[in-house]
């Protein structure tokens, strides 16, 4: 189709093909010797389960062809409408690009390579999202989208989040998140370090805890280092070590504290927030 020239020169030769075949069924439906001749043409050759056993039923059959031409032509004549044109030439590049995709050499390659475009772009849409987020019910909400996104199973042991050609963009929309959510006063401040508190908030996003609002946390002290037990209710979660040397002063929280992760959740948009 990259030559308009050659493609509508196909397309003419083709109507004028299908323009006589109609004009010969015509000639012959119209004319008894005609109709006999092709009668008696047609069967020559037939086994006998597929003859023609009269003309009446010759006339029928050339009656369907015709129809069928007819149908052929309004094809061809949509074919030479400018508008079809570019129409049919997108459908068709569509389909030389599955193809050429079915036919690679290594199809789960270039599957995984689409795939994970597919991902980026989505991460690309949240963290524009959160960037835009005005007010805690906004930001709130993204933060749970970008928890589903994150836990999103790829096969029974790997989520999206572990996937290596995606956890930076990942780690970045995270702490966006954090950060957005710190700035709109969503989340309860822990350290008075922002590095500090996305490291320890940063694993909400893998927890198992159905509803984010009911997360909470403690920061734990014990004889060998620091932990954030998390916990829904009275029901433990995860329990991480802390990397970092922590002191009282870095805190804006007490240690054994029980808190929730989220500060204030309004009642009014609570239920917007359950999928």
């Amino acid at each position: 189709m990259k030559d308009k020239i050659k493609y509508l020169e196909d397309i003419s030769r083709y109507q004028k093909k299908i323009t006589n075949k109609i004009r010969k069924i015509d000639i012959t439906l119209n004319d008894k010797e005609k109709l006999l001749k092709e009668y008696e043409k047609r069967n020559k050759d037939l086994p006998l389960q597929k003859k023609i056993f009269s003309k009446r039923v010759l006339k029928t059959i050339l009656a369907k062809e015709r129809e069928e031409c007819l149908s052929e032509l309004k094809i061809c004549n949509d074919k030479m409408n400018p508008k079809k044109f570019v129409k049919v030439k997108k459908e068709y590049e569509y389909e030389l690009k599955y193809l050429n995709l079915v036919e690679c050499k290594d199809i789960k390659e270039e599957l995984d390579s689409v795939m994970i475009l597919l991902q980026k772009r989505v991460l690309q849409a949240i963290k524009l999202k959160i960037k835009n987020a005005s007010n805690r019910e906004e930001i709130n909400k993204m933060v749970y989208e970008l928890r589903y996104f994150n836990l999103i199973p790829i096969n029974s042991k790997t989520k999206l989040g572990d996937v290596s050609k995606l956890k930076k963009m990942f780690t970045t929309a995270k702490t966006e998140a954090i950060s957005k959510a710190y700035e709109l006063k969503s989340f309860n401040n822990i350290f008075k370090d922002k590095t500090k508190n996305f490291n320890i908030l940063k694993y909400i996003f893998d927890l198992k805890i159905i509803r984010l609002e009911d997360v909470g946390f403690e920061i734990l002290k014990e004889k060998d280092g620091f932990f954030v037990q998390f916990f829904d209710d009275d029901v433990l979660d995860e329990k991480i070590k802390i990397d970092t040397q922590i002191n009282k002063a870095d805190l804006k929280i007490r240690f054994n504290k029980k808190i929730k992760v989220f500060d204030l959740w309004k009642e009014e948009y609570k239920w917007k927030l359950h999928f």
